[in-house]
């Protein structure tokens, strides 16, 4: 009787073994199919990466385009190419003459 009992018990754990295995290997295949697929995890991971991606990329050209009209235009109005480089000339040639 002893025997028997033990029997059924050894039967019982290995068969829990057995679903609890099924189980993991069920998960295990959907994280891989997942990985593998653009419809998993990795695409929705690259199609967030994409549009930060896209959104730092409009910001910096909004940035650009702020600080031209704002502040390089206005220098290049101001000075002109010439009038800015002779500034810039005859500020270096007063301070090499200053002892």
């Amino acid at each position: 009787m002893l025997c028997a009992i033990f029997l059924y018990l050894q039967a019982k754990r290995i068969a829990v073994a057995a679903e609890r295995e099924a189980a993991f290997e069920s998960m295990y295949g959907e994280v891989l199919s997942g990985l593998e697929n653009a419809a998993g995890i990795m695409g929705d991971v690259q199609e967030e990466l994409d549009h930060a991606t896209k959104a730092h990329m409009q910001k910096q050209e909004q940035l650009y385009a702020e600080w031209s009209a704002e502040v390089f235009d206005k220098i290049q109005v101001g000075h002109g190419c010439r009038g800015h480089m002779k500034l810039r000339f005859s500020t270096y040639r007063q301070r090499s003459r200053t002892p």
